[in-house]
Protein backbone atom coordinates (compact mmCIF):
# COMPACT_ATOMS: atom_id res chain seq x y z
CA UNK A 1 0.00 0.00 0.00
CA UNK A 2 1.51 3.26 -0.48
CA UNK A 3 2.14 5.87 1.71
CA UNK A 4 -0.51 8.74 1.83
CA UNK A 5 1.67 12.51 2.01
CA UNK A 6 0.79 14.72 4.38
CA UNK A 7 -0.16 18.04 2.80
CA UNK A 8 -2.05 20.24 5.12
CA UNK A 9 -2.05 23.81 3.93
CA UNK A 10 -1.62 26.26 6.94
CA UNK A 11 -5.11 28.61 5.93
CA UNK A 12 -2.80 31.51 7.60
CA UNK A 13 0.31 30.37 4.78
CA UNK A 14 0.23 30.64 0.55
CA UNK A 15 2.11 27.39 0.54
CA UNK A 16 1.76 23.77 0.72
CA UNK A 17 4.16 22.05 3.32
CA UNK A 18 6.66 20.01 1.26
CA UNK A 19 5.40 16.39 1.32
CA UNK A 20 6.80 14.65 4.96
CA UNK A 21 5.16 11.80 6.24
CA UNK A 22 3.26 12.28 9.52
CA UNK A 23 4.94 9.05 10.54
CA UNK A 24 8.85 10.46 9.93
CA UNK A 25 8.14 13.96 11.97
CA UNK A 26 6.05 11.98 14.85
CA UNK A 27 6.65 8.71 15.20
CA UNK A 28 5.19 6.75 18.04
CA UNK A 29 8.47 7.05 20.01
CA UNK A 30 8.56 11.04 20.13
CA UNK A 31 5.45 11.46 22.32
CA UNK A 32 6.30 11.29 26.06
CA UNK A 33 3.58 11.62 28.46
CA UNK A 34 4.93 9.95 31.12
CA UNK A 35 7.93 12.17 31.03
CA UNK A 36 8.54 15.48 32.82
CA UNK A 37 10.07 18.33 31.94
CA UNK A 38 14.00 17.63 33.38
CA UNK A 39 13.57 14.02 31.77
CA UNK A 40 13.00 15.41 28.56
CA UNK A 41 16.07 17.66 29.26
CA UNK A 42 17.80 15.01 30.12
CA UNK A 43 17.73 12.64 27.16
CA UNK A 44 17.78 15.47 24.42
CA UNK A 45 20.89 16.71 26.53
CA UNK A 46 22.23 13.36 25.82
CA UNK A 47 21.51 13.18 22.30
CA UNK A 48 22.89 16.98 21.97
CA UNK A 49 21.15 17.31 18.20
CA UNK A 50 20.35 21.05 17.94
CA UNK A 51 16.76 20.63 16.77
CA UNK A 52 15.74 17.34 18.48
CA UNK A 53 12.66 16.90 19.90
CA UNK A 54 9.61 15.35 21.71
CA UNK A 55 6.09 15.99 23.04
CA UNK A 56 5.37 15.29 26.51
CA UNK A 57 2.30 16.09 28.81
CA UNK A 58 2.82 19.36 30.77
CA UNK A 59 3.25 18.29 34.74
CA UNK A 60 1.51 21.28 35.81
CA UNK A 61 -1.76 20.67 33.26
CA UNK A 62 -1.80 17.07 32.48
CA UNK A 63 -4.39 17.27 29.52
CA UNK A 64 -1.86 20.09 27.97
CA UNK A 65 1.54 18.71 25.20
CA UNK A 66 4.67 20.44 25.53
CA UNK A 67 7.16 20.39 22.77
CA UNK A 68 10.46 19.91 24.06
CA UNK A 69 13.61 21.12 21.93
CA UNK A 70 17.15 20.80 22.09
CA UNK A 71 18.83 24.19 20.93
CA UNK A 72 22.73 23.81 20.98
CA UNK A 73 23.24 24.13 24.89
CA UNK A 74 19.99 24.26 26.33
CA UNK A 75 16.31 22.59 25.96
CA UNK A 76 13.60 24.99 25.11
CA UNK A 77 9.31 24.22 26.39
CA UNK A 78 7.02 24.95 24.58
CA UNK A 79 3.41 24.59 25.38
CA UNK A 80 0.86 23.43 22.39
CA UNK A 81 -2.07 25.01 22.82
CA UNK A 82 -5.69 23.79 21.38
CA UNK A 83 -8.59 25.27 20.99
CA UNK A 84 -11.70 23.62 19.18
CA UNK A 85 -11.88 26.95 16.70
CA UNK A 86 -8.37 27.66 16.60
CA UNK A 87 -6.93 24.32 16.53
CA UNK A 88 -3.04 23.79 17.19
CA UNK A 89 -0.38 26.49 17.86
CA UNK A 90 2.80 27.54 19.94
CA UNK A 91 2.36 31.23 19.92
CA UNK A 92 -0.69 33.99 19.01
CA UNK A 93 -1.76 34.31 15.70
CA UNK A 94 -0.24 31.38 14.29
CA UNK A 95 -3.04 28.14 14.16
CA UNK A 96 -2.78 24.88 12.80
CA UNK A 97 -5.13 22.24 11.62
CA UNK A 98 -3.32 19.48 13.18
CA UNK A 99 0.12 18.11 14.85
CA UNK A 100 1.79 16.88 11.95
CA UNK A 101 0.78 20.50 10.25
CA UNK A 102 2.24 22.42 13.30
CA UNK A 103 5.88 20.02 13.57
CA UNK A 104 5.92 20.67 9.78
CA UNK A 105 5.55 23.90 9.85
CA UNK A 106 8.92 24.05 12.30
CA UNK A 107 10.42 22.19 10.80
CA UNK A 108 10.66 24.36 7.79
CA UNK A 109 10.87 28.01 10.18
CA UNK A 110 12.47 29.16 13.58
CA UNK A 111 10.62 28.07 16.43
CA UNK A 112 8.90 31.37 17.99
CA UNK A 113 11.38 33.73 20.03
CA UNK A 114 14.21 31.09 18.44
CA UNK A 115 16.46 30.86 15.73
CA UNK A 116 16.41 26.95 15.26
CA UNK A 117 13.99 24.50 13.60
CA UNK A 118 12.84 21.04 14.44
CA UNK A 119 14.89 18.74 13.03
CA UNK A 120 14.98 15.30 14.50
CA UNK A 121 12.02 13.71 16.57
CA UNK A 122 13.08 11.87 19.23
CA UNK A 123 13.08 7.98 18.13
CA UNK A 124 13.11 6.15 21.45
CA UNK A 125 16.11 4.64 23.81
Amino acid sequence: MKKQPVQEVDEEADYIYPEVEARDILPASVFQDGMDRDGAEAILKVINITGAYLIRSSSAQPNQRVLSVWTVDRCRHYKVFFDEKLKFSLQRGTHFATLPTLVQHYHATNLPKCDFKLEEPYQGR
